[in-house]
């Protein structure tokens, strides 16, 4: 992070960008739209005048209260949050984006899906940090790249068949939502 943070701000070249463009181009986006989710104010979303009426903003608000549940809720799930916070920024066609090139409705409602069976399986499977991360950080990358390639939301996945076997299994035998008292 700190290497890709030097390289933006001084450039490959030594040209690189100034602290405040830096600030207002990527910080002051992020953190007004993480702000938004956790207020969970969907309608303050830029593209939510765009999809009034869409066959999918009501999907895509259910995933995001959903999600806004289990992150402020499991404290295991809190780093899916650069997951939902990225697709948001894709989604209002923010930088990060294919030239700034907004995410379409039905590719984000498909994303989000897929992060709200990465979030369940973190939430119930509890896995070590290590491999949580992991897991996080290879299906941002996995978007990246197929949002390159013309963005099908179909053709990547967040968690292995294995793990969606070991979450159902999970979620049979464990009493997911008992206290830790019984």
């Amino acid at each position: 992070l700190e290497r890709w943070l030097r390289t933006y701000l001084l450039g490959k070249d030594g040209e690189g960008q100034e602290g405040n463009a830096f600030f207002k181009k990527k910080i002051e986006p992020a953190s007004l739209k993480l702000g938004q989710y956790r207020e969970g104010a969907f309608n303050l979303f830029g593209f939510y005048a765009a999809s009034k009426g869409n066959a999918h903003w009501d999907s895509i608000t259910m995933r995001l209260h959903f999600m806004r549940e289990m992150t402020n809720n499991v404290a295991a799930t809190k780093e899916v949050e650069a997951v939902i916070l990225e697709l948001l920024l894709r989604a209002n066609g923010s930088e990060g984006g294919i030239s700034g090139k907004a995410m379409s409705l039905s590719n984000l409602d498909a994303y989000l899906h897929k992060v709200e069976q990465l979030a369940l399986w973190v939430a119930v499977t509890k896995p070590a940090s290590a491999k949580r991360t992991l897991k996080i950080f290879e299906f941002l990358d996995a978007i990246e790249e197929e949002e390159k390639e013309g963005g099908d939301a179909s053709k990547i996945e967040a968690i292995s068949q294995e793990d969606k076997s070991s979450l159902r299994e999970a979620l049979v035998v464990s009493e997911f939502g008992a206290t830790a008292s019984g």
